[in-house]
């Protein structure tokens, strides 16, 4: 495990490195016995930043293992004799718990949030005072507790602190030691609204910690850990969803693997393409949907309720009362109906359940992408082929290879060069290069002109103009530039799908004949 205890530099070439030897104690989950392993300590020196590295030679496994962060202690100048984690700070116990869920490792600490951790022996000199004189003057033996969130400069030179500046790095008063710098920091982890921050990755000047087994697949490399910044980003930092780091003041045996995955959930980690698979395929929708469905049908139950009702009235006062800060039940409603670009939440209330039974569709109104201008059977013609590219029903190569129970191959039958996708379908296969060429030009000059009028600024994707040009019309009330879509635009869009459509339908149907003549002979 490397833990590098500063925000990451910039790589560089010109790095040179100091070891420094030490012994690290930790807790075995199994049977909670204390085992000493050895620890090199690493100081990377670039001509960019200088920061240290913790190194473990011991890799993940499914047990939990329990890292207890001991006290740094300072006894004379020249002792290498320090460990870089704390215990007992203040009369809170810091532990951090590494638990194997995923891909992603979850770090439990079971101190209070809101304490700080700092050092027991102030020093309160100025920097132009050797503390160290001081120190052996009055024969005292100093504590030092190292702050775990903050970074340091490894030079011997300059302390920073990473949490309070977004860009400058504010210097703190320190004095040095052999290994590193010892600083009288005190840090204080934030709150929200009055609650503790569970997730680290919000809420620290856009910084994030990131943690992984190993790092670009190296063998040797048995994980690290990092504090990246927004600002330039690594590309460490690239690499994959962030995990979650989780504060709790549970005790250990109370948290369960079921618990953290939940919360990682509801922090919103990111999810690797496994995880949504897993819910198309099989039908299912994660926790946090299935609790909003609840939710929304509770508040659809009381909107649905008669006025004099308590629930309506009560519903009726938090919606026009309270803020959008506010812990009312019902603003986490408002909230929640945004994610699902779903209309302000008050209006309903005045819906009564009569009304919602008398709720209609317009017969006729139906989506432009099927309309037609004329009554031209050609273009009537090209409908079913332009639907199923819009729903995602057509069939290619690659959805047989996922859905087939045999081995398919997914690669293009036609160019044999990829995998046949939407995306290779439309624009990149060189089979159909012919006739996507000059219908391509019209749709990209064309589209361009039509949303340049419409004062669009955001980018557009080839892809999704040809699916569906009118996605980018979703938010916009004017009516003329939908009109030009569906009279100018869908119609080239439409010629284009149905012509790949028939082309590559001709050049399939000439292999598989070819194919059963070579079979026959």
């Amino acid at each position: 495990m490397v833990l590098i205890m500063c925000k990451q530099a910039q790589e560089s070439s010109d790095v040179k490195t100091e070891l420094k030897k030490g012994t690290l104690t930790m807790v075995q989950s199994v049977n909670n016995q204390l085992v000493k392993v050895q620890m090199v300590v690493q100081v990377y020196k670039t001509r960019f930043e200088h920061y240290a590295v913790i190194h473990r030679d011991m890799k993940f496994t499914n047990t939990a293992v329990y890292m207890n962060l001991k006290k740094c202690q300072v006894r004379k100048k020249g002792t290498n004799e320090i460990t870089l984690i704390a215990d007992n700070i203040e009369g809170n116990s810091l532990t951090f718990v590494a638990r194997n869920i995923a891909e992603v490792e979850s770090w439990i600490g079971v101190f209070k949030p809101s304490s700080n951790i700092t050092r027991k022996w102030h020093l309160a000199y100025s920097k132009k005072e050797n503390p160290w004189d001081e120190i052996h003057s009055a024969n005292k033996r100093p504590e030092v507790y190292f702050p775990i969130f903050v970074a340091f400069s490894g030079n011997g030179k300059s302390v920073y602190d990473a949490w309070r500046t977004p860009s400058m790095w504010n210097e703190i008063l320190h004095f040095t030691h052999t290994l590193v710098d010892v600083f009288t920091l005190e840090v204080d982890l934030l709150t929200i609204g009055g609650k503790l921050n569970y997730d680290l990755r919000n809420g620290w000047l856009d910084r994030r910690f990131l943690v992984n087994r190993s790092y670009a697949g190296c063998a040797q490399d048995y994980g690290w850990f990092v504090i990246a910044d927004t600002y330039k980003p690594c590309k460490w930092e690239k690499r994959g969803p962030a995990p979650v780091f989780i504060y709790t003041e549970t005790t250990l045996p109370g948290i369960t693997t079921k618990v953290i995955c939940l919360i990682i959930f509801r922090t919103n980690a990111a999810m690797i393409l496994s995880d949504p698979a897993i819910y198309i395929l099989s039908g299912m929708i994660p926790i946090e949907a299935e609790l909003h469905i609840k939710i929304l049908t509770l508040f659809g139950t009381i909107s649905r309720s008669e006025k004099t009702s308590n629930e309506w009235r009560i519903a009726e006062r938090q919606l026009k009362l309270k803020s959008f800060n506010s812990n009312s039940w019902f603003i986490d409603i408002k909230k929640i109906c945004l994610l699902y670009n779903i209309e302000n939440i008050e209006k309903y209330l005045d819906i009564t359940k009569t009304k919602w039974k008398s709720f209609q569709y317009t017969i006729g109104k139906i989506h432009p992408l099927i309309t037609t201008k004329t009554a031209n059977n050609r273009d009537i013609v090209r409908i079913p082929s332009r639907t199923k590219i819009a729903t995602g029903t057509y069939i290619f190569q690659s959805n047989r290879a996922s859905f087939n129970k045999n081995k398919v191959n997914p690669t293009c039958k036609l160019c044999n060069k990829s995998p046949e996708t939407l995306s290779h379908f439309l624009l990149t296969c060189e089979s159909l290069e012919m006739v996507r060429k000059r219908l391509v030009d019209i749709i990209i000059d064309m589209g361009s002109e039509l949303l340049a009028k419409s004062y669009f600024a955001e980018e557009v994707d080839l892809v999704q103009l040809i699916v569906n040009p009118f996605y980018y019309t979703v938010n916009k009330c004017n009516n003329e530039i939908v009109q030009n879509i569906a009279g100018q635009l869908e119609r080239v869009c439409r010629q284009l799908i149905n012509n790949l459509h028939m082309k590559r339908y001709d050049l399939l149907t000439k292999q598989q004949k070819c194919e059963k003549k070579n079979n026959l002979s």
